[in-house]
């Protein structure tokens, strides 16, 4: 476990694990926590950007390294940031233009047909799904 600010670094050599405020080291930092931020914590640090508009003020404030702040600040403005976790959407059904594509082809081909020709015609009609959802 690592101490979490300059403060708590500077009482270490003290042999003392308080802060210079006397209290309670409550705020120690994992090596898991300096690694990755849950989204919590980075909402926290990104709320901070957005008021101070500085990536040092805003590290100062949540306890954080100002490469950490630059980090997810470029992640949000580029879009990346919220995509961990996010669930896929409901593959999408099979509609009737679809469905009559693929009647016509079983039956010209007397159901020899592959199915990776018929999605190829699906794409070309501008069926949007995946090679899988058309096997099934």
């Amino acid at each position: 476990m690592r101490l979490c600010c300059d403060r708590c670094i500077e009482q270490e050599t003290a042999k003392s694990l308080s802060c210079q405020t006397g209290g309670i080291h409550l705020h120690p930092v994992t090596e898991r926590d300096s690694k990755m931020k849950d989204s919590n914590q980075a909402m926290e640090i990104l709320e901070a950007y957005d008021l101070y508009r500085s990536y040092n003020q805003a590290a100062r404030a949540v306890g954080c390294a100002p490469n950490t702040v630059k980090s997810l600040v470029a992640k949000r403005t580029t879009g990346v940031l919220g995509t961990r976790g996010q669930r896929r959407g409901v593959p999408r059904q099979l509609d009737d233009d679809c469905i009559g594509i693929i009647g016509e082809l079983i039956e010209a081909s007397d159901a020899q047909i592959r199915a990776n020709v018929v999605h190829g015609r699906l794409v070309a009609h501008g069926y949007r799904g995946t090679e899988r959802s058309t096997r099934r």
